[in-house]
């Protein structure tokens, strides 16, 4: 079995771990990855990910900021970093309870719409937020400088590969009010 082989099955392993609440099986079965490949950017990146998932935000966020560039612009890489978006998002904004009160008060709230965007993301609520964005982006193009259209492009190269109807069907909307 060559190192990488072994490097991968503790990530798989560690994985799993992770899935069934064992987290510290993960770290233990992650450390043992590392060292069978210490060049394996993804054990780094599976890490990065287990933090954000238990609250340790700030603890992924300086694990990711120091991973190479590769790390950083590989799908895995380029997901975490669009969580670290959408939870800043959230924090400036506020919680959920915040946005569908400023959204009950003004449903064309754009700060409001662009801060539940960010909320359904982090939720795994892909469409949702797909929506939101759009609603955005119909309604204040301009708001902070096209951050609507940014941010659904963006989802779309995220999700393109998981989701390829979604996207196609959502970038085909946006095409059609951009003409």
């Amino acid at each position: 079995m060559t190192e990488e082989n072994s490097s991968e099955q503790f990530r798989e392993q560690a994985q799993a771990a992770f899935s069934k609440g064992d987290v510290e099986s993960a770290l233990a079965l992650l450390g043992q990855s590392a060292k069978a490949d210490p060049n394996n950017f993804y054990v780094h990146l599976d890490l990065a990910k287990m933090y954000f998932q238990t609250g340790n935000i700030e603890k992924a966020q300086n694990l990711i900021e120091k991973l190479p560039d590769q790390a950083k612009q590989s799908p895995e890489g380029k997901f975490l970093l669009s969580l670290f978006k959408y939870t800043q998002i959230i924090a400036k904004i506020g919680d959920i309870e915040t946005i569908k009160q400023k959204l009950a008060n003004n449903e064309n709230d754009s700060e409001a719409l662009y801060g539940l965007c960010a909320y359904l993301m982090l939720n795994g609520q892909i469409e949702q937020a797909i929506q939101a964005l759009l609603k955005l982006f119909m309604q204040d193009k301009d708001y902070q400088e096209g951050i609507a259209q940014k941010s659904l492009i963006e989802i779309f190269n995220l999700h393109q590969s998981q989701q390829p109807e979604l996207v196609t069907t959502y970038r085909r909307k946006l095409q059609g009010l951009l003409f």
